[in-house]
């Protein structure tokens, strides 16, 4: 260890639970809540700076524990910080960048393989690049990935005109239309519709053979906790649309979005969107995260809400 920080290996809620309020970034897929509905075996690891909490690593699991991996049921892993508004800014990256070498050197030993997506609040990739970069040892490599934020602090007169032309003719066309949006705990009709679409995409979908009473299990846990919010479109008295967001911090995240596909009109999504993009906003949320524009029709969806485009990271262990 070194620059006065310290690793452990410790799985505490308490202490976890501490870092996540310290931290600016409240995102669910570090909430203990969410860790611990999780099927998936997950190690966590504190950092410490002269007794001060500063950092975390979650650790996603293969079944063996051998392993550190990315699951199909989370975007975000890896390094998580607590907020150091009293540092200089050039004295928080540096700090940064000693806390992920200090846990690069335990985690690089201890896994076989190692693949995590870090959070958009990790930027900066040179700790990364430049690990073990003087020697023929293990290294890490970045896959870069996007995400689109809108900010919500603006007002919703600014926020329309920043739509595009389609976005705002679909909103003006449905708002002429019996429709309505509803609030529900019951995931029935989203997971058999999120399942009928996936099956029925000409691409064989890469999740697990039970993973459908997985998702569903995990969004009951997390609505119990009051963690995530579904929102569904209805149209004569028929779902059409539904849309799952978290609802922790100031920060929604977009989790899911599936269509009933005998119900559904080519406006639903963006009317449903533009609706909880002002529900949250009522609610005092600062940022709207449409997490994942990265394959050509879902990003040219999303950032034609006139969203900022953010990149993330996948970060992979190689020889």
């Amino acid at each position: 260890m070194s620059d006065n920080l310290k690793v452990i290996q410790n799985n505490s809620n308490e202490e976890w639970d501490k870092l996540f309020l310290l931290s600016s970034n409240k995102s669910i897929y570090f909430h203990n809540d969410f860790l611990n509905s999780l099927e998936n075996n997950h190690d966590k690891y504190l950092v410490y700076k002269n007794d001060e909490l500063v950092a975390g690593f979650v650790a996603l699991l293969d079944k063996d524990k051998k392993s550190i991996i990315n699951s199909e049921l989370v975007i975000y892993s890896g390094f998580y910080f607590a907020e150091r508004k009293t540092s200089k800014i050039n004295k928080q990256r540096v700090e940064r960048m000693s806390v992920i070498n200090n846990v690069l050197d335990i985690i690089g030993d201890k896994y076989k393989d190692i693949s995590f997506t870090l959070s958009p609040d990790v930027q900066d990739m040179r700790p990364f690049h430049w690990y073990n970069y003087h020697n023929d040892l293990y290294k890490f490599k970045s896959e870069v990935k996007y995400t689109s934020f809108i900010d919500l602090s603006s007002s919703k007169e600014d926020l329309y005109n920043k739509l595009s032309s389609l976005r705002k003719r679909q909103i003006g066309y449905a708002e002429n239309k019996k429709i309505e949006v509803k609030i529900s705990k019951d995931f029935s009709n989203f997971i058999s519709n999120y399942e009928i679409n996936l099956n029925s995409q000409e691409r064989n979908h890469p999740y697990s053979k039970n993973y459908f009473e997985i998702l569903r299990n995990l969004l009951d846990k997390l609505s119990q906790k009051n963690l995530i919010t579904l929102f569904e479109l209805f149209r004569n008295d028929e779902q059409a649309y539904s849309v799952i967001f978290s609802d922790i911090g100031e920060t929604t995240e977009y989790l899911y979005g599936t269509a009933n596909k005998n119900n559904q009109e080519s406006y639903d999504s963006t009317f449903l969107f533009w609706y909880v993009m002002n529900q949250m906003k009522d609610q005092g949320k600062s940022m709207f995260n449409f997490e994942g524009v990265n394959s050509p029709d879902r990003g040219n969806f999303k950032l034609s809400f006139g969203g900022n485009l953010v990149p993330y990271y996948n970060i992979k262990k190689f020889h």
